[in-house]
């Protein structure tokens, strides 16, 4: 089925539920189902349901929100894992209490500024980084902005209602605006920038389960406050939450108020404990991880490549084949990649040819036509469009064929032909390869091209051991920067890996387990450097 067939098929679906929700006289929408999964576009006849006050649009396709502007009775909306950029329809829903935009791309949140009833907001893992449009919000009780670009939040100073704020894996350097937030209970400041808690002092540790306000649960592993005071870097390791909250407070009191300066004195990052040495994962494509970012090895053309005329002649042919086939795109999407990519890969000599590349764009259409094959044949894709995949995977395989790199590729392939790929690893494996492809991480135009390839490959396609041993490399490369902190990685080497490790943590593991258990046992240690001794999901590892 193609991706605008799915499309079609999930607003049927959506515009279905709403006849049912409306005859059922019912006021809340669940669209974070298997039948929406694929939803672009909200039917308008939601703004006909009475009373609606909860809609979920989570792990959905959905990027235009308009159709939600006129439900002015809305309270509770998660956009989660959707492909929502654009927020200016939600100022129109001013009573809306509770919103989820985690994992999604959206960086403008100016249209929030004026939903002065707004309680909950997430923020995690988006594009945000100024925080102003949140200052006039004074009864926001849970902000989540982990994993963002935010470095000031001098304009959440007003919002002394907060009872719960994540700062985890943020720039924030300057925690001096929660001083007066007397209301807080969950305060998570782990792996953040903060050199400097004693902001928190005047802060009262909770007595008792039964009033559990004021604060609660203070977090604060894996900063640089943690590395430069011994005593800091223990009491973030306390289990026992109550325990460590008091503990920091009463010690944080203990030490010259502010202004006066620290008594040590403020050192670059100490380099993490020594991993053990990483396993050895050989294959292709061989990921190359450097302060500057991420690169792939080329596997470009060989003495006895640039030799043979048919393969220079085929080389020739193959981009005007890739050109005709990237006009399919238009009708099935997810030819788009592999086809631009090897109108791109052949535009050049074919001294210059980067071989390795070609084969794995012609490995992601082998899949794509492979399990297009599978499909009823009213679902198959068009005759003219199986003839332009054909003509493509004809010519292709005459140039790759016999070059070194994409013989040791197939060696390894036929090796673990066989071997079963849970689906929960292969997606985590997806995702990380996708964190290269969307530019998350620095890298090379080479490394995302393979890396998007990889990110849409199938669980068990050709291309599922080149996913393993790119992601593995990556992972690997991650951790050694990390490993060789800040005088051998530089600062911005040491922290972009450092970020984009305990960014995709729990993705990180999920892969790991279907690595090996030496692998598994280095990613383990890996995640205790970077996160402490509690690693995805907040588990002891």
């Amino acid at each position: 089925m193609s991706v605008t067939d799915a499309a079609a098929r999930a607003f049927a679906a959506a515009e279905a539920e709403i006849e049912r929700v409306i005859a059922a006289k019912l006021t809340e929408f669940n669209f974070n189902r298997k039948p929406f999964r694929a939803l672009r576009d909200i039917p308008a006849q939601i703004s006909e349901v009475v009373g609606l006050h909860y809609v979920n649009l989570s792990n959905t396709q959905v990027v235009d929100i308009a159709p939600l502007a006129a439900v002015s009775g809305l309270r509770t909306l998660d956009l989660s894992a959707s492909q929502v950029t654009n927020l200016a329809p939600l100022a129109e829903i001013t009573g809306l209490q509770s919103l989820s935009l985690k994992n999604t791309q959206v960086a403008d949140i100016e249209p929030l500024a004026g939903i002065s009833e707004l309680r909950v907001l997430q923020l995690g893992n988006t594009r945000v980084a100024d925080t102003n449009p949140l200052a006039g919000i004074a009864g926001l009780q849970s902000l989540s902005l982990n994993t963002t670009q935010v470095a000031d939040i001098a304009p959440l100073a007003g919002t002394n209602g907060l009872q719960n704020l994540s700062l985890n894996n943020t720039q924030v350097t300057d925690i001096a605006p929660l001083a007066g937030m007397t209301r807080l209970q969950i305060l998570d400041l782990n792996n953040s920038q903060i050199a400097d808690l004693r902001s928190l002092a005047k802060l009262q540790p909770s007595a008792s389960r039964r009033k559990p306000s004021p604060i609660l649960d203070l977090r604060f592993m894996n900063t640089p406050a943690t590395e430069m005071d011994p005593e800091l870097r223990r009491l973030a390791a306390v289990e026992n939450v109550r325990e460590r909250t008091a503990e920091t407070l009463a010690y944080l009191r203990s030490l010259p108020p502010l202004p006066e300066p620290l008594p040590w004195r403020a050192t670059e990052k100490a380099a993490p404990s020594p991993l053990p040495d990483p396993p050895d994962v050989p294959g292709v494509p061989e990921v190359r991880v450097s302060p500057e970012g991420i690169d792939v090895a080329p596997g470009t053309a060989t003495e006895a490549d640039l030799s043979d005329p048919i393969k220079a002649q085929l080389y020739a042919q193959l981009g005007g084949f890739a050109e005709a086939l990237l006009q399919k795109g238009n009708r099935y999407p997810e030819l788009s990649h592999p086809a631009r990519a090897l109108r791109e890969l052949t535009s050049g000599p074919f001294e210059t040819a980067n071989i390795l590349g070609i084969h794995l764009q012609l490995s992601a259409l082998e899949d794509i036509r492979a399990e297009d094959a599978n499909r009823p044949k009213a679902e198959q894709m068009d005759p003219d469009c199986r003839l332009a995949i054909g003509q493509v995977l004809r010519h292709g395989p005459g140039i790759t064929m016999g070059h070194p790199t994409v013989v040791l590729m197939e060696a390894r392939n036929a090796e673990f032909a066989g071997k079963p790929v849970p689906e929960v690893e292969a997606e985590s494996e997806r995702r990380l390869a996708r964190t290269v492809a969307d530019a998350q991480v620095p890298a090379t135009e080479a490394a995302k091209q393979v890396a998007q390839a990889l990110a849409t490959s199938q669980t068990k396609g050709r291309l599922s051991q080149a996913r393993t041993v790119f992601v593995t490399g990556l992972v690997l490369g991650a951790g050694a920067l990390v490993q060789g902190g800040l005088n051998q990685a530089g600062a911005d080497g040491y922290q972009w890996a450092a970020d984009w490790i305990s960014a995709n943590r729990d993705a990180i593991w999920t892969a790991a387990q279907g690595w090996g258990s030496a692998f598994t046992s280095w990613v383990r240690d890996l995640l205790t450097t970077v996160l402490g001794p509690k690693g995805p999901g907040g588990t002891l590892l």
